[in-house]
C-alpha cells in the first residue's frame, strides 16, 4: 500500500482500474477500494501544502525527519517480512544497543 504513493501521478489511472477490476472481480470490497483512491488524492493534496513547508525548513530538522520516516520505513518492513513479535524483539535490541553504544565508546577510550 506504501508503495502506491511512490508512484508518479500518470500511473494513477492503472491503478484506478486496476482496483475496478478488483471490485468486479471480487478480489476487494468497494469500500477498501474507496479508501485507497481517496488515500491517494489525500497524499496528493497534502503533498500540494506540505511542500513549501519543507522547502523552509532548516536543513538539520530536515535530517531529522528523514531519518524518522527511514525508522518508520523499517519497521514496517521487519514487520511486513518477519510478523509483529519479531519485529518487537528487533526494535528492543535495538534500544538495547544505542542506550549502551555512549558506555561502551567511553570504555574503549582507556
Amino acid at each position: 500500500m506504501t508503495l502506491l504513493y511512490l508512484l508518479p501521478e500518470s500511473c494513477w489511472i492503472l491503478i484506478i482500474v486496476g482496483l475496478g477490476f478488483a471490485v468486479i472481480f471480487r478480489i476487494l470490497r468497494p469500500s477498501a477500494a474507496f479508501g485507497i483512491i481517496g488515500s491517494l488524492v489525500l497524499v496528493h493534496i497534502a503533498g500540494l501544502f506540505l511542500e513549501p513547508l519543507f522547502d523552509m525548513l532548516p536543513t538539520w530538522v530536515f535530517a531529522i525527519i528523514i531519518v524518522l520516516v527511514a525508522i518508520k520505513l523499517l519497521s514496517w518492513v521487519i514487520n511486513a517480512t518477519f510478523g509483529r513479535g519479531t519485529a518487537s524483539h528487533f526494535w528492543g535490541q535495538m534500544l538495547h544497543d544505542i542506550i549502551l553504544l555512549p558506555f561502551r565508546l567511553l570504555a574503549r577510550r582507556r
